[in-house]
């Protein structure tokens, strides 16, 4: 295989000529024309009917949608950037002190804020860039009485926003809260009403079998870490009701606080035990845990899926022999829990190529060539 160097113009339309896309809505991997231009895709068309005069043939491509970390947590809030790419991860919510602040990748020797007052969104691409606050969040812990809550809340609706809460992480901090307010902290948003669909709610791997019942049918979005002990098949077992109405988002795919082990080995936590013989619909419901669903736990509608009208957040892989004989969700995360992708598209431009560099300065991307 031999490759050329291309580099997508940003004042024109371009394509992606008969390359294969994930589609987000059948789940199934579709031959066809990915146009883009500038930040935004603006239209997948059948095969070879592009009018675009502009762009390369992709007929050796996979392209899926980018990876949503919800909650990165953490000082380092989600790691180095390279690391984010390399995991296909395009979008992250991290820790955030204000509507201003901003966050710099801890390659470039800069941490976020400790004090977590909000969430806002950061691309991995952009290391100098504002985020963007998307919400602000409370955590249970920091709580002096129920009353605070509710004027938390009561403010974040004058505001028209949506609201996070974050319950305790781990089992010391569920207790002293219980020892507080005599009661556990999901039963007491349940009593206050506050278990709604404005609500994103930063929870635990595990819950308290009472909690479980408070929370199945509860409206909010549920954002849960996944760690090397909080497997895909113990989060179906106690979110099983979220994930299911499309209310999970699986959050710390980017996290680096555990150590480098857990760093490797993040992505595989997305399969399944039995992944060969897990039904066509969980994987489905996985696959959008970590994309549409999570977007919408940021309260981000323009990312998550490839179709005309959302940013153009990309990852390419090469379509390797066989890469392909496993189709669906299935194959979109055997996909991206083996391989890193060949390069990374972040609001219309190459933030990741195949000689492994990110973000770099210069947007030439390595085109394979058969030959």
């Amino acid at each position: 295989m031999t490759t050329i160097a291309w580099n997508p113009p940003r004042t024109q339309p371009w394509v992606i000529r008969e390359t294969v896309c994930f589609n987000s809505l059948t789940h199934s991997f579709e031959r066809c024309d990915l146009e883009i231009a500038g930040r935004w895709i603006i239209g997948i068309v059948p095969p070879g009917t592009s009018r675009q005069r502009i762009g390369f043939d992709g007929s050796m491509l996979v392209c899926t949608p980018g990876v949503i970390d919800v909650d990165c947590g953490g000082r380092d809030a989600g790691g180095a950037r390279s690391v984010s790419l390399a995991r296909c991860i395009t979008t992250t919510g991290i820790p955030s002190l204000s509507p201003r602040a901003t966050h710099r990748w801890p390659d470039a020797g800069e941490t976020a804020p400790s004090d977590v007052l909000g969430i806002a969104i950061c691309k991995p691409a952009q290391p100098l860039a504002v985020s963007r606050q998307v919400f602000p969040v409370v955590a249970c812990q920091d709580l002096l009485s129920a009353s605070s809550l509710l004027e938390f809340v009561s403010l974040s609706h004058v505001a028209g926003t949506r609201f996070g809460i974050r319950l305790a992480s781990t089992p010391e901090g569920a207790g002293a809260f219980r020892e507080r307010f005599c009661r556990s902290e999901i039963n007491l948003l349940a009593y206050l009403q506050l278990l709604r669909e404005s609500v994103t709610l930063f929870a635990p791997p595990r819950l308290a079998r009472s909690d479980r019942a408070a929370l199945a049918a509860a409206m909010c979005s549920v954002a849960v870490a996944m760690t090397p002990n909080a497997s895909v098949d113990a989060i179906q077992r106690e979110y099983g009701p979220q994930l299911q109405h499309g209310k999970l988002a699986l959050s710390g795919l980017s996290g680096t606080s555990s150590g480098a082990d857990e760093v490797r080995r993040s992505p595989k936590l997305l399969l399944p035990s039995g992944l060969d013989d897990s039904p066509a619909a969980a994987l489905n419901r996985i696959v959008d845990a970590i994309t549409v669903s999570a977007a919408a736990a940021l309260k981000v509608y323009d990312t998550g899926m490839l179709r005309p009208g959302m940013k153009a957040d990309i990852c390419l892989f090469r379509d390797e022999p066989g890469s392909t004989s496993i189709t669906g969700s299935r194959g979109f995360l055997m996909m991206i829990a083996s391989r890193d992708p060949d390069s990374v598209l972040i609001e219309g431009s190459f933030a990741r190529h195949a000689d492994r560099r990110a973000a770099s300065n210069s947007d030439v991307y390595s085109l394979p060539q058969a030959g």
